[in-house]
């Protein structure tokens, strides 16, 4: 069984060559001993390597590719990154200077600042995917909104994610844009028309049978759910974090944003007398599976953790509360 050495979005670096690139296709077959010759935002050109003869396939219906001939600098880079030695990451990953792998370094530079809170050089690597057409454009396209919608400059979050949706790749990423505009106005505190919008992106992903379209369809429930607990609507946020936490297909992220906002259901009932110490105890347990689950989405982690030590407080439990703070990330 092959040993994978690093597996991110969509690329795979394999320790040993394999002598020819792979595409695994959606569907779950795969073709071997392939050559890439481009890759576009709609379209991936290849050839096999015994037929000179240039073909192609649709992009979305792309899984992942595997490379042959990754350069060095490129995989030092990457192994800096998954190992968060981050200055190593950017002296390596800014070396890779067009061919094809610009993309890719491109990207995974970006998220580093992204990751680092160096937000304006985060803008300024990603940006790259506003005047390029490769297969990570539109993901990068994608991060560069959330990396603005971070930095609190909504205008410039929405001005990226509208120029996403206008370029018509698919349906997924149409969808997806629009998923990044209801981020936008959550974001504003316009709970109402956020969860409008939610609820369009779900409406629209419920009908479709692809995985992508199953995740982001629970990320847009947990919206609306967010969006109704902004709204005092705990009774219907109850439910929607319910149904989410309860479907096989809730990424990790739509369980994270479950949890915190259930969390926040309990809480802020008990703050305005609602069951008192019941729902305090129900919701730092919604918050304890935050911290000890989803550790990575640095937000909800962040949120759960504040939230967590009042309701410790709240239960006479300071010790407990007084943890929880201490290992709040400044």
């Amino acid at each position: 069984m092959k040993q994978l050495y690093f597996l991110a979005f969509g690329f795979v670096i394999l320790p040993w060559s394999l002598w020819a690139d792979t595409i695994y296709l959606k569907n779950g077959s795969a073709l071997k001993r392939v050559e890439i010759i481009k890759e576009t935002s709609k379209i991936v050109y290849y050839k096999f390597k015994a037929i000179n003869t240039r073909q192609k396939l649709a992009t979305e219906d792309i899984d992942r590719i595997e490379f042959e001939d990754l350069p060095q600098v490129y995989k030092t880079g990457l192994n800096a990154l998954r190992k968060k030695d981050y200055s190593k990451a950017f002296r390596y990953l800014r070396q890779i200077m067009g061919g094809k792998f610009e993309a890719y370094a491109k990207y995974y530079l970006g998220k580093a600042y992204e990751e680092v809170g160096q937000f304006d050089e985060a803008v300024k690597t990603l940006s790259y995917f506003k005047s390029v057409d490769h297969r990570l454009t539109p993901l990068g396209l994608f991060e560069l909104g959330s990396v603005y919608l971070k930095d609190r400059r909504y205008d410039q979050a929405s001005q990226i994610f509208n120029e996403l949706k206008s370029k018509n790749l698919n349906a997924f990423w149409n969808l997806k844009a629009e998923f990044g505009l209801a981020n936008v106005l959550f974001e504003k505190k316009n709970y109402s028309k956020a969860r409008q919008l939610y609820e369009k992106v779900a409406r629209k992903c419920r009908s479709r049978s692809k995985a992508v379209y199953k995740e982001l369809y629970n990320l847009a429930r947990q919206g609306v759910g967010l969006s109704l607990v902004g709204e005092g609507n705990y009774s219907k946020a109850k439910k929607t974090f319910v149904k989410i936490i309860e479907n096989k297909y809730s990424t990790s992220e739509a369980l994270a944003g479950a949890y915190l906002g259930l969390g926040k259901v309990y809480f802020q009932q008990a703050q305005r007398g609602g069951g008192g110490r019941e729902n305090y105890k129900k919701g730092v347990l919604c918050f304890l599976r935050v911290i000890m689950f989803f550790p990575s989405y640095k937000d909800k982690y962040k949120e759960a953790l504040k939230l967590g030590a009042i309701c410790f407080e709240k239960l006479g439990q300071s010790s407990r509360a007084a943890q929880l703070r201490s290992r709040i990330p400044q």
